[in-house]
């Protein structure tokens, strides 16, 4: 029997970004202990081979899980390319760009 994975609440993300404003998703993947071997990425616009990496280090179905939760109403999310930098502890070495969104509530 498969256990079910635990995530985080709406509400649990929502009062993180409200203390935490323009969290990385690496840093919500810190928070919230969903590490996983998973680097998600997409073809830069315009691009055939040319990657963007939008996390890295994540549990695959925390990422689409927090992606819906970044769907919602309240959620703010935008780059910031110095994001990463400042807050992230580490730093992604692998192929592609990286691009950190971060996100904030409304």
């Amino acid at each position: 029997m498969m256990s079910q994975q635990e995530f985080p609440s709406f509400d649990e993300l929502k009062n993180f970004l409200l203390e935490n404003p323009r969290a990385t998703i690496c840093e919500i993947r810190d928070k919230f202990e969903q590490h996983g071997d998973v680097v998600v990425s997409r073809l830069k616009p315009n691009c055939k081979n040319k990657e963007i990496v939008l996390a890295y280090n994540i549990n695959a179905d925390f990422f689409q899980y927090l992606h819906t939760f970044m769907q919602q109403d309240y959620v703010h999310c935008d780059i910031d390319r110095m994001a990463c930098i400042i807050s992230d502890n580490h730093i992604y070495t692998g192929p592609g760009e990286f691009l950190p969104i971060v996100l904030s509530v409304k």
